[in-house]
């Protein structure tokens, strides 16, 4: 009877272990997470906003969007789908539509959130609003001291406007966070 209840024992481990294994391919990297989460939530709205950052970094770009516009529909003030939107919009030259997005989170969400200062920091430098761009970078680096875009951003929004004395400290401490920054690296190189 021991061995019978050990073999037993046994089997059930190897079928656990083969399921676990299994799992364990799908949590291996984004692309088979994002499509295995959407496969068995269908219609879930934080799987198609994963699914549509996927397919962005694809250049699957209307289909992204379309993932974001379903979240969106099952839930209208759902974080991440509105910010990636409001992205997506403005990568894709679309300003007006990125700000109409950008309005919808902030109207969601309490204010505090430096990825959305930053976009509306290039928004604004986008549009030649020079001035409101540098205050959202500033807003955005002292809402998250550790987020190296909008410091790198307002660095290099102060020196194309040749204020290379309040731009270096910038690009400095946007490097020290983000060391493997080699175009910063570089530019402050080749900077005086």
């Amino acid at each position: 009877p021991g061995r019978a209840r050990a073999a037993g024992a046994a089997a059930v481990l190897a079928f656990w272990a083969g399921l676990t294994a299994r799992r364990a391919q799908v949590w291996s990297d984004s692309r088979s997470l994002w499509e295995a989460t959407a496969a068995c939530a269908a219609g879930n709205p934080r799987a198609d906003a994963g699914l549509a950052v996927l397919r962005a970094g694809q250049n699957r770009r209307p289909e992204a969007r379309e993932l974001l516009r379903r979240a969106l529909s099952v839930a209208p003030d759902h974080a991440g789908a509105l910010f990636n939107l409001a992205l997506l919009d403005f990568e894709d030259g679309a300003p007006v539509p990125a700000e109409a997005a950008l309005a919808a989170f902030e109207a969601a969400h309490p204010p505090g959130d430096a990825r959305l200062a930053t976009l509306r920091g290039k928004i604004a430098e986008e549009k030649g609003r020079l001035s409101d761009a540098a205050g959202h970078y500033r807003r955005a680096a002292a809402l998250d001291p550790l987020y190296a875009l909008p410091r790198r951003n307002l660095g290099l929004l102060l020196a194309r406007a040749g204020r290379a004395a309040e731009a270096r400290p910038e690009l400095e401490a946007a490097l020290r966070l983000d060391p493997a920054d080699a175009e910063l690296r570089d530019f402050l190189a080749a900077s005086p």
